[in-house]
């Protein structure tokens, strides 16, 4: 059952995942599989998928697949092979409607709740609306990352 926190959480995460896809469409393909700010500029844009898929998992979470290696998807390693526009628009669609499953599951008292899978990784509690906050903070810096390199291009960027 939906909360004004997640509501507003879904209105504010739905808006930024429109503005990653424009940053899609937005990129030239000089720029695209270009290591720049350090990280290929495609690499930042997955990178957002996976942290998002990080901030929701949960017991029996299965993340979709991107065909990369997690490596990658950390930005921990370059990639060795590019990820096109069409490939990374899918994959993040597919995250974003597993998280909005997951801010529609919570409720008053389950946004207090103990994450479970992210309170082990952290070793301290964390709370599902702690989870949903970063979930919106580590995509919005990796998003505003990729716009200002855009910028740098010439372009107009998204926000």
């Amino acid at each position: 059952m939906a909360t004004p926190l997640t509501e507003s959480v879904k209105s504010d995460f739905n808006r930024i995942m429109g503005m990653i896809d424009a940053q899609i469409d937005a990129c030239p393909d000089t720029l695209w599989n270009r290591k720049a700010g350090g990280w290929v500029f495609w690499q930042q844009l997955l990178h957002i998928g996976n942290a998002i898929n990080f901030f929701i998992m949960h017991e029996g979470y299965v993340p979709p697949s991107c065909n990369q290696e997690l490596d990658v998807c950390q930005l921990k390693k370059a990639p060795t092979s590019p990820m096109s526009k069409a490939e990374l628009k899918a994959y993040l669609a597919a995250v974003q409607a597993n998280a909005i499953t997951f801010l529609d599951s919570l409720t008053s008292e389950t946004l207090l709740a103990r994450h479970e899978a992210l309170s082990q990784y952290f070793k301290v509690d964390v709370s599902n609306q702690a989870s949903i906050l970063k979930l919106v903070w580590h995509g919005a810096y990796h998003f505003g990352c990729c716009d200002a390199l855009l910028r740098e291009e010439g372009l107009p960027g998204i926000f």
